[in-house]
């Protein structure tokens, strides 16, 4: 991941544990071994 790309990745990221929050429990980095976020 280049830097001109990473605000949109993390912009991207953001909506993506935001859908993941929504769907399945909180808790489901922690549960998956989600450590990138």
């Amino acid at each position: 991941m280049t830097q001109e790309y990473k605000k949109g990745w993390k912009r991207l990221l953001e909506k993506l544990e935001t859908y993941f929050d929504d769907q399945f429990e909180p808790d489901w980095k922690r549960k998956a071994g989600v450590n990138y976020w």
